[in-house]
């Protein structure tokens, strides 16, 4: 099975602010300023510089499997462009909010690894602290996602 190095996933998924500063100046009007310009800018190729030199055991993944690129880009772009939105519905009923999030965030994965026909034999391997992580991080996810709802839909929209 082919994978991306650590380090290349952990930047990528940092990128959510800087994409939600992006979306919101198109999606939003929000203003952005040379200096922040600069800045994204700057963030982004180096971000963009790790990816494409990134290299697993096997080698340059980027001549293997395209679809890397496409599961790593996809997480951190729709969090952003759900951040963005919220602030454009904050009336959205929380359990429907919850309901949409959770069902999008299980589906993309398995959509992926069933197109790759990937196992999910993986699960088995799986001992009893990583399960608990893993599921701990799926409750702090959603927790994470209910109390910004209710920040939204409680506060105007702040400039970014």
């Amino acid at each position: 099975m082919e994978h991306l190095p650590v380090s290349t996933v952990a930047i990528v998924s940092q990128l959510v602010p800087a994409l939600i500063f992006v979306m919101a100046y198109f999606l939003l009007g929000e203003i952005l300023t040379r200096f922040n310009i600069v800045a994204l800018l700057l963030g982004l190729s180096a971000a963009l510089m790790n990816v494409l030199g990134a290299q697993s055991e096997e080698g340059d993944i980027a001549e293997k499997s395209p679809w890397l690129y496409v599961a790593l880009g996809a997480g951190p772009v729709l969090m952003a462009f759900g951040e963005v939105e919220l602030r454009r519905m904050r009336k959205l009923p929380v359990s429907t909010m919850l309901c949409y999030l959770s069902a999008a965030a299980l589906t993309w994965p398995v959509v992926m690894m069933y197109i790759r026909e990937e196992s999910f034999g993986f699960f088995a391997d799986l001992d009893l602290t990583s399960t608990l992580l893993v599921s701990s991080q799926g409750v702090a996810n959603m927790l994470a996602m209910l109390f910004k709802y209710l920040a939204y839909q409680n506060q105007e929209a702040s400039k970014l």
